[in-house]
C-alpha cells in the first residue's frame, strides 16, 4: 500500500522507464560462509552470476539479497581469515554491477561476520543492518534502502540477532551495540513502509524469527521475510500472518527465487523455487581433473609478487622465469655464473592481481625433468663468443652475468659483466647448468660450441635445487626483469 512519501536515510534508485506489469523477481542466498569459488561439489558464485545474468534478460525487475554470514568457512591462513572473503566479496559485488544490478544488490549481516573481531572493511560494502548502533543510538551502517524502479518500489531492512554474546562483546569494544528486533522495526517502519514492497532481512533462529513476524501488528507493512542463519531450506515459504519467510540452506548449494506480483497495494507469492548450485557434468570433470593437480602440488613453498614468464621473440631478452632457474642452479652449485636453455622453460606461473602462493608442484611443472646440476670452468673469451653465439642465434637465460646489446643495423655487444665487473678474457670462471645440455649436440646445438673443462655431475637436480631455493627466498619477485639481458636501441 502506498504512503505519503518521506525521505530519511536511504538512498533511492530511478532507472528505468515505466514497465507493463507488476511482477518482479527476488532471489536470495544466505549462509554462504566463504564458499564462493567453484569445485567439482560446487558451482560457486560464477555461476551465480550467470544465472543472475540470464534472468536480468528476460525483462523483469530483479533483486539479489543475502541475509549473512559470507565469512568463516574454508580453511585459511589466520592472517586471512574474515577479510579475504570480505575482500571477495567487494569484488563480486562490482560483477553485479557489470551485469546490471547496480543498487539492486543487497547484503545484510549475520554472526559469523564478526568471528574474527571488527571488520573495518565491512562498512565499504554498504550492508544494510538496522540494529547495529552507537552511543547516540545511530545506525552504524545503512539501516535499509529503497530502491525503486519501473513504477515498484522496494524497500530492504537489515537486522541482525540481539542476542549473540560473542557479536556482542566485538561490537561493545568499538563502543556499538545491538538494539533489539521488535523496536529496531518500529523505529523504522515510517521509513521503509512507504514502499510499495516491503522486505524483512534478518539473521537470525529461525524459531525467533517466526515468533517475530507472529508479533507483528496487523496493519505491518512488512510483505517478505528473508532469512539466515539456521541454514533450513524452504521450498515452499513458511507463512506467519500470511508472510511468505524464505531461507536457501547454506554453503552456496542452492539460489533462492522468489516471484512476487504486485497488484493493487498488495503483494502475492507466484512461485518459490531452490535453484541447484551443482557443477554439470563437464564442470565437474573439469574440476575434479584440477583439484587432482593440486592435490599433487603439496604445500606452498613461496610467495609470487609478479609473473614468472618465458623469453619473447628471437632477439635476446630475459625471461624472469629462466632467470629464476638459473639462479637456483647457481645458489645451488656455488659458481660464478650458470646457464638454462630457453626451450627447457615450461609452464610459466602468471600472477595479475596480487601475490600468489608458489608450490612444490609448480616448479616441477616449469622445470619437468630430472636434470641435474653439472659444474665446470669457462675461459672469458669463450664466454665473450658464446655471447656473440646469442645474438646471432637466442637460446639461453643466464645468472651471474650479463651483457649489454646496441641494436641497430648491425647488433653491437656494448658490454659483458660476471658479477660487477666487466669480464676478464683470460680467467676461468665457474659455470653451472643441466646436465642435458652437456651432451655434444646440444654444446653444438644451444650453447655455441662453448668449450667447458673440468665437468663434473652434482647429485643435486634442478628442480629440487630450485624447491630448496624458493622456500629461502620466502618472496619471489623479478619485476619486469633483473637487467641481466639489455637492448638499447
Amino acid at each position: 500500500m502506498k504512503r505519503p512519501f518521506i525521505a530519511v536515510l536511504f538512498v533511492i534508485i530511478l532507472t528505468s522507464p515505466s514497465y507493463p506489469g507488476q511482477r518482479l523477481n527476488i532471489f536470495y542466498q544466505n549462509d554462504l560462509h566463504g564458499w564462493f569459488f567453484p569445485s567439482a561439489q560446487e558451482a560457486g558464485l560464477p555461476k551465480v552470476l550467470e544465472i543472475l545474468k540470464e534472468e536480468n534478460q528476460k525483462g523483469l525487475l530483479n533483486f539479489y539479497v543475502v541475509a549473512g554470514d559470507i565469512v568463516t568457512g574454508p580453511r585459511l591462513p589466520e592472517d586471512k581469515k574474515g577479510r579475504v572473503e570480505l575482500e571477495v566479496w567487494g569484488l563480486y559485488q562490482g560483477e553485479l554491477d557489470q551485469i546490471g544490478f547496480r543498487g539492486r544488490h543487497i547484503l545484510s549481516l549475520g554472526n559469523h561476520e564478526f568471528d574474527h573481531g571488527f571488520p573495518e572493511i565491512l562498512k565499504e560494502l554498504n550492508p544494510i543492518c538496522a540494529n547495529i548502533v552507537n552511543e547516540k543510538n545511530e545506525p552504524y551502517f545503512r539501516p535499509f534502502t529503497i530502491a525503486k524502479e519501473r513504477d515498484i518500489s522496494v524497500s530492504f531492512l537489515g537486522l541482525i540477532m540481539d542476542d549473540y554474546p560473542k557479536v556482542n562483546g566485538v561490537l561493545k569494544e568499538k563502543g556499538l551495540r545491538v538494539e533489539d528486533l521488535k523496536g529496531s522495526i518500529k523505529k523504522y517502519e515510517p521509513f521503509i513502509c512507504r514502499a510499495d514492497i516491503t522486505v524483512l532481512v534478518i539473521h537470525d533462529n529461525i524459531s525467533d524469527i517466526k515468533e517475530l513476524v507472529e508479533g507483528l501488528s496487523d496493519d505491518s507493512c512488512i510483505d517478505v521475510v528473508i532469512t539466515g542463519h539456521t541454514h533450513i531450506t524452504t521450498e515452499t515459504p513458511i507463512y506467519m500472518k500470511g508472510k511468505p519467510i524464505v531461507q536457501a540452506g547454506s554453503m552456496n548449494q542452492f539460489l533462492g527465487k522468489l516471484e512476487l506480483e504486485y497488484e493493487e497495494g498488495k503483494v502475492k507469492v507466484v512461485q518459490n523455487q531452490l535453484i541447484p548450485l551443482f557443477p554439470d557434468k563437464f564442470t565437474y570433470e573439469l574440476m575434479n581433473f584440477k583439484e587432482m593437480v593440486s592435490e599433487q602440488k603439496g604445500n606452498s613453498i613461496a610467495l609470487v609478487r609478479s609473473s614468472l614468464h618465458k623469453p619473447k621473440g628471437k632477439i635476446p631478452n630475459e625471461g624472469t622465469l629462466g632467470s629464476f632457474i638459473a639462479d637456483a642452479i647457481r645458489w645451488k652449485s656455488k659458481t660464478d655464473i650458470a646457464i638454462i636453455n630457453n626451450d627447457s622453460l615450461r609452464k610459466e606461473f602468471h600472477v595479475r592481481y596480487g601475490p600468489l602462493p608458489l608450490r612444490e608442484g609448480d616448479i616441477k611443472e616449469m622445470y619437468p625433468y630430472k636434470n641435474k646440476i653439472v659444474t665446470g670452468f669457462v675461459k672469458g673469451g669463450d664466454l665473450l663468443r658464446f655471447v656473440q653465439g646469442e645474438i646471432e642465434d637466442f637460446k639461453n637465460q643466464i645468472s651471474g652475468f650479463s651483457y649489454t646489446l646496441k641494436m641497430g643495423e648491425k647488433t653491437v655487444l656494448e658490454s659483458i659483466k660476471v658479477g660487477e665487473r666487466e669480464i676478464d678474457l683470460s680467467r676461468n670462471y665457474s659455470i653451472s647448468l643441466p646436465s642435458v645440455l652437456v651432451k655434444s649436440e646440444n654444446v653444438a646445438g644451444l650453447l655455441h660450441n662453448l668449450p667447458i673443462s673440468s665437468i663434473k655431475e652434482t647429485p643435486y637436480t634442478i628442480s629440487e635445487s630450485a624447491i630448496e631455493f624458493a622456500r629461502r627466498m620466502k618472496l619471489i619477485d623479478y619485476g619486469e626483469g633483473t637487467k641481466r639481458i639489455i637492448v638499447r636501441r
